[in-house]
């Protein structure tokens, strides 16, 4: 049968139109005004385009789904087609993002800076979400604004969806965003959109209580996108990936800027993030999780021998931040990862992150691995830390990782943080090599990298796990107290099972760690550092008047709780006389009045009494580590209060507790000990709720500084405390 042709060459009509009518279009290079009409021959090329902006108007979609400018075939009947406008420029994004009306390739935001009232969604599969260019293309949080500014909710099997070229701005008052987002940032949304956060922050700079608030908002929020590919090796994995944010930058996010976190039997995989920055989020940069299973317990994972694999298991897998990405001021870190498989950290740069504790999380790191992340490649960053004294730079309690590997150039360099740089909590099976650590531990000096198992075994965790198979070798260590350091701030818990230790820097091990398996390069056991273990006290802020109000815990800690906290002190010493330090005791009372029902105050709705009583030496200025003052443990029950000693201490050697029927103050924990630094004395305790038959806060509302007036010899109370306890049924 042979080819048809019109017979006497004859010719169709094409329409090619705008909608709405009259604007310009451009005919196989010439010019017209919609609607244009052609007579052409079945089956000859033709090119037809138009522009992104004719204001006020902006292009959204051919309905033939094609390109700004593409190609044509002549039809052998008569054919329309049109290029439609819309006169919002968000608008015609969502259009051409509609699956019920468009299967563009590509859905471009023209330039300017464009107020987000209501989320764009992403509902289907290849497509690339562009703006006309990152510098000049902005989407903004509106002021009442409080979901995300874009959702990516597309169902399996979904691929080749691209998020490129735009910049969102969440309109955090945290610091001046970069161009284009608006300088001053606009009105931020309520309190239900992460400025809780945000709020705390101001408040503890000027020294008032913490806000109530507990919502976080997302910029942009990936919920369901699953290529269904399961690469064996997604290491060695090149596509396609299901989500692609590439060129992007996220500024001023009033939460989140990026979550990757799916409501199981939803899933989130084979994501990959490259040549973004993501600057100054009220909470983290990037956040990777799964809702409704239960990682909470290490051992939930640990017990799945195929656990990054395993297909029945909806927590990310294949997730690749590579590529020259940058983050910088992140309020509560740069990334979170609660449980990811697979994640590839690569050639990125992080700077000032981890500037303050989330709240209820007083210590942190710029880039946080939890215990059920498994198969983890760190390798070529740049991690630069910031002047917070609890925040490490890698903060790592998974399995499988690989920080640095035998070839030297895929070093980490890692620097200038006030607690340790590198951090193997509770780790399995982890190699730390060729890696540089410089200037990290001025605040809790254990320098460079930190090996030890901690209880509870991450946030929020009661149950801890011992520290298994760890190689520390090769890594250079400059202007920081230790190479390698394995210790514990709980005693008698750091089991070590099986570690090679080979680098640069002294190592040095504490009296509390426990080896077994095979040991190479660790030193025998000194005495604990109490001074050199980073304190991971709760937060008691000095203020003026009364306690702060009871404020629930997140939604996380609520759940499962630890009896213990660590509280410190810090006191002033207001009054001087003869140039000499004159604190004579400090007192505290735990736990107020409280309610079953609302979980406030003491337990079992009534006041339980914590009372402690310590008495400084009378002079401060002799006072030196050497004489045993500075490093004090609190073994003495001249304090009162039907104290009971118990001897020997449950902690350990070298004291004994004060206990009575409500709380143990842990005597010969590292934690409880006193301080002098001038005039400035700083008590820390270690303390243990023992009665509670319910979850309940606690508040410390009478502690006082006892001062004597110089005039007339009265006492004064210039301050109080406030914070809050995890109880667990």
């Amino acid at each position: 049968m042979g080819t048809w042709a019109v017979p006497g060459g004859s010719t169709v009509q094409h329409v090619i139109t705008t909608s709405p009518a009259g604007l310009s279009l451009t005919v196989d290079g010439g010019g017209c005004t919609s609607p244009c009409t052609f007579n052409w021959t079945p089956g000859t090329s033709h090119t037809i385009a138009t522009t992104l902006k004719q204001l006020p108007y902006y292009f959204s979609y051919w309905n033939d789904s094609g390109a700004l400018s593409h190609a044509i075939t002549a039809q052998s009947s008569p054919t329309t087609y049109t290029a439609n406008f819309f006169n919002d420029p968000l608008e015609a994004l969502k259009k051409c993002l509609d699956p019920l009306i468009s299967t563009s390739a590509t859905c471009t935001l023209a330039a300017g800076t464009h107020t987000v009232n209501s989320t764009i969604e992403v509902k289907r599969s290849n497509v690339t979400i562009t703006g006309e260019d990152r510098s000049t293309t902005a989407l903004v949080r509106g002021a009442s604004h409080t979901s995300e500014l874009m959702l990516v909710n597309v169902a399996p099997p979904a691929q080749s969806i691209t998020i490129q070229n735009l910049t969102f701005c969440g309109n955090s008052a945290l610091s001046t965003p970069a161009s284009p987002c608006p300088s001053p940032p606009p009105p931020s949304a309520p309190t239900t959109c992460g400025a809780w956060q945000r709020d705390i922050h101001e408040a503890r700079r000027r020294g008032d209580p913490d806000p109530d608030g507990t919502y976080i908002c997302t910029d942009l929020y990936v919920a369901n996108a699953d290529t269904r590919q399961r690469p064996m090796d997604p290491f060695a994995y090149i596509g396609p990936y299901s989500v692609t944010i590439s060129n992007c930058a996220f500024e001023g996010s009033t939460g989140h800027a990026i979550a990757l976190y799916p409501t199981a039997p939803q899933e989130v995989n084979d994501v990959y993030i490259t040549g973004t920055a993501i600057n100054s989020s009220e909470v983290t940069g990037l956040l990777v999780g799964v809702n409704g299973e239960n990682y909470s317990d290490s051992r939930a994972c640990d017990s799945n021998p195929n656990f990054k694999d395993d297909t029945s298991v909806h927590a990310p897998r294949n997730i690749r931040v590579e590529g020259s990405n940058t983050f910088a001021n992140n309020l509560t870190g740069a990334m979170g990862i609660n449980a990811a498989r697979w994640f590839a950290l690569r050639n990125n740069t992080f700077t000032n992150n981890y500037i303050m504790p989330q709240a209820g999380n007083e210590a942190g790191g710029s880039v946080f691995f939890d215990q059920c992340t498994d198969k983890i490649q760190i390798y070529r960053n740049t991690l630069t830390g910031p002047t917070y004294l609890a925040t490490d730079g890698l903060e790592l309690w998974g399995r499988n990782i690989d920080v640095g590997a035998d070839d030297p150039a895929q070093r980490n360099t890692v620097s200038n943080y006030q607690s340790e740089g590198i951090a193997a909590n509770s780790v399995f099976n982890a190699t730390i090599t060729n890696n540089t650590t410089s200037n990290n531990g001025a605040a809790y000096p254990t320098g460079g990298i930190l090996v030890w198992t901690r209880e509870p075994g991450g946030p929020c965790d009661p149950v801890f796990r011992d520290t298994q198979n760890v190689t520390v070798t090769g890594n250079t260590s400059t202007g920081q107290t230790y190479g390698v350091y394995l210790g514990e701030r709980e005693a008698s818990t750091n089991i070590v099972n099986t570690i090679t230790i080979g680098t640069s820097g002294p190592v040095f091990r504490d009296a509390y760690v426990t080896l077994t398996g095979a040991a190479s390069g660790v030193p025998a056991p000194e005495p604990p550092q109490a001074e050199q273990l980073a304190p991971r006290a709760l937060p008691v802020n000095p203020i003026q008047d009364l306690a702060a109000p009871i404020r629930p815990l997140p939604s996380k800690c609520s759940e499962t709780g630890n009896r213990r906290e660590v509280v410190s002190f810090p006191a002033t010493d207001v009054h001087v006389e003869n140039g000499a330090g004159n604190i004579f005791w400090i007192q505290g009372m735990f736990s107020v009045a409280g309610d079953d029902n609302t979980g406030s105050g003491g337990p079992d709705s009534g006041a339980q009494g914590c009372h402690f009583i310590f008495y400084p030496p009378e002079d401060t200025s002799t006072c030196t580590p050497s004489s045993g003052c500075g490093v004090l443990y609190l073994d003495k029950d001249g304090g009162g209060f039907d104290w009971t000693p118990e001897s020997p201490s449950v902690v350990g050697p070298g004291g004994h507790d004060l206990a009575n029927s409500y709380c143990r103050i842990r005597a010969a924990s590292t934690d409880s000990r006193v301080t002098f630094e001038g005039k400035v004395l700083k008590l820390n305790l270690d303390i243990e709720f023992l009665s509670s038959t319910k979850r309940h806060m606690y508040t410390a509302t009478g502690n006082r500084q006892g001062l004597t007036n110089a005039s007339d010899g009265s006492s004064y109370w210039p301050w109080r405390y406030s914070g809050w306890w995890k109880w667990t049924q």
